[in-house]
């Protein structure tokens, strides 16, 4: 009976200390709440001017959004989604690594219902002669689709025009 007392004495003390100090728990990466985190993992320094942040015409009712700093690249494609289980629903594909070096930069997205995207290029300098005409900065390389349920990859060279930047203020 002594140690059944005892027992339950310390249950009763390590539940109050846990219930007073809680602790948090790293989870681990890829868990099903991935999609909560857009963080991108960046890696070099860009030479790119700053101002050629900003929206990139994929398509019809597509963008690929870029936001560069000098050490660091992050954005994300959003499209229509075109398969039985997602069709019309707007996709989000956040940058999930990308990479600058000099000129250049490349991106690979996270992965939504077995697609993802991977780009390698640069941006130049468009025809338009303001940046509130869309064509000013042009997104330039090799965009790549991945599709892991068909174990297919669409590559395509691209020149994505940036959209019509509106004055501010």
């Amino acid at each position: 009976m002594l140690r059944l007392k005892i027992a339950l004495v310390l249950l009763a003390a390590v539940t109050s200390a846990a219930a007073q100090n809680p602790v948090l728990h790293r989870r681990a990466y890829n868990q099903a709440d991935d999609g909560v985190d857009i963080e991108t993992r960046s890696t070099g320094r860009t030479i790119l001017p700053l101002e050629a942040s900003g929206e990139y015409t994929l398509g019809s009712n597509e963008i690929v959004e870029v936001d560069l700093q000098p050490d660091r690249l992050s954005g994300f494609i959003t499209r229509m989604g075109d398969r039985e289980s997602d069709q019309g629903t707007p996709l989000t594909f956040f940058f999930a690594t990308s990479r600058l070096s000099g000129q250049r930069m490349a991106f690979t997205t996270r992965q939504i219902h077995g697609i993802w995207f991977s780009f390698e290029g640069t941006i130049v300098r468009g025809t338009a002669r303001s940046r509130d005409q869309q064509g000013y900065y042009l997104l330039e390389g090799q965009l790549v689709l991945h599709d892991a349920a068909n174990q297919a990859q669409q590559a395509r060279n691209v020149s994505l025009p940036m959209a019509r930047q509106f004055p501010t203020g």
